[in-house]
């Protein structure tokens, strides 16, 4: 359902997040496999996140800004790592996370 989707996409994304702020080695930190999450996955993780606040933003907005969704997005953004198009979908949904006519839960 819509609501294990989200959980999972912030999940996805927390884990992402950890291991950027673990020392990774070259050797194991690959184009294809950015901090122990593979390319695919960051890019279904964050396109689930923008896909579920942009077409249902009534309902997910609010969780994401409440579970802290926004502040893992910009980090995830900032990393040196991110590639363009996690950026570009990251953004859009930081964008829809400060829309002021989405209210809070």
């Amino acid at each position: 359902n819509c609501t294990e989707g989200y959980r999972r996409g912030c999940r996805l994304m927390e884990h992402k997040l950890k291991k950027i702020d673990k020392t990774t080695s070259p050797s194991t930190d690959t184009a294809h496999t950015q901090g122990g999450l593979s390319l695919p996955l960051q890019v279904v993780a964050v396109w689930a996140l923008t896909n579920l606040c942009q077409t249902k933003a009534r309902r997910f907005v609010p969780m994401l800004r409440r579970d802290g969704g926004v502040e893992l997005l910009n980090k995830l953004k900032e990393a040196p790592d991110c590639p363009e198009n996690i950026k570009r979908l990251a953004t859009l949904t930081i964008m829809k996370a400060y829309d002021p006519n989405i209210g809070s839960e």
